[in-house]
């Protein structure tokens, strides 16, 4: 409980620091002037856009899943929306947990071995970052210092994480036994419990051992980045932002980037303000007008939230399940 109130106290004035960051060189005259220039009939198409994101998610949870259990698609899309869906509203980012208890209740999979397939899951999302920030660079040089420094921390984290799938790919008696020797110097409850999730993480991974299933998984990771980047291509049509196609590629890229990893930082449910003050920030190196960016980011934002809610309030009538009760049996039964 006290971690709790210290990850929500966090999240607040996070919040607080981002709303700053966002607003202070934009005045009211600005935003309302920057909203009302704004062609929302593209508001629907980024919308539809953003619906089409968790369906490729969806598919490609299905194939690293597929080794394990065969789950039908039209059984695993309205629980990983579920997930994604408790990720925005509770602000402690316990969607993985959620969506492990849920499919693994109904389809009784192991709740590690289906948390295993969450880990790959982000683990190739961020290869996914790590491949865009390098095309970034590419097409558009010149960027300020923080942004190369904040790419560097990107390849060094997701860096580190992929080094270590790869080695489990190449060699998994070798890893293990390295993690065994770890494990040895701790104590015999904590190491034990490592090396139960370790087996269990084997089995959340077997689906990269097959060519056919990676390259599927590998295109289903491509595809959903490109319909995220879509639905923020698509409002950038909407503000009339004017830019080269090689500029406008590696703005989307990057701004798609940012807000992604700023869901990672404790935040207020639906990430209110956070967003806003990382896009106005993910825009600034891309000479965006703070008024434009932070209208931009409002809408884009609500775009979002209208999607996954959507999604995971049909998900819920859809399985039949109670929010009050989901949440606290997941967090209950999880371990």
């Amino acid at each position: 409980m006290h971690r709790q109130r210290l990850t929500i106290l966090l999240g607040i004035a996070v919040a607080l620091v981002a709303t700053y960051f966002a607003v202070k060189d934009v005045s009211g005259a600005e935003l309302l002037a920057a909203l009302a220039a704004a062609d929302y009939r593209l508001v629907l198409p980024a919308l539809l856009v953003a619906f089409s994101g968790y369906a490729a998610r969806a598919w490609r949870w299905q194939l690293l899943v597929d080794p394990v259990q065969r789950v039908p698609f039209g059984a695993i899309f309205p629980v990983l929306v579920i997930g994604f869906a408790w990720n925005v509203l509770v602000p402690l980012r316990i969607g993985e947990l959620v969506r492990a208890h849920v499919l693994g209740g109904k389809q009784q999979i192991s709740r590690s071995t289906l948390l295993a397939t969450v880990v790959v899951e982000r683990v190739l999302d961020g290869a996914g970052i790590m491949a865009l920030l390098g095309m970034v660079g590419v097409l558009y040089p010149g960027l300020p210092g923080w942004v190369e420094e904040f790419t560097r921390v990107a390849f060094l984290l997701f860096g580190v994480a992929l080094a270590g799938l790869v080695m489990l790919i190449v060699s998994e008696r070798f890893t293990l036994r390295l993690l065994a020797i770890v494990t040895a110097r701790l104590p015999r409850a904590v190491g034990g419990r490592i090396d139960a999730l370790a087996a269990e993480f084997v089995r959340g991974y077997v689906a990269l051992r097959s060519p056919a299933r990676l390259a599927g998984i590998l295109f289903g990771t491509a595809l959903a980045w490109a319909i995220e980047i879509g639905t923020y291509a698509i409002l950038f049509v909407a503000f009339d932002l004017r830019m080269s196609p090689a500029t406008f590629a590696a703005a989307t890229s990057f701004y798609s980037i940012v807000l992604n990893l700023a869901t990672l930082v404790p935040s207020p449910p639906g990430y209110v303000a956070t967003i806003e003050g990382f896009g106005v920030a993910a825009l600034g190196p891309f000479n965006v007008e703070p008024a434009v960016a932070l209208s931009l980011t409002v809408v884009g934002h609500a775009v979002q939230l209208a999607a996954i809610v959507a999604l995971g309030a049909w998900a819920l009538w859809r399985e039949g399940l109670s929010a009050f009760a989901l949440l606290r049996s997941a967090g209950d039964s999880h371990g």
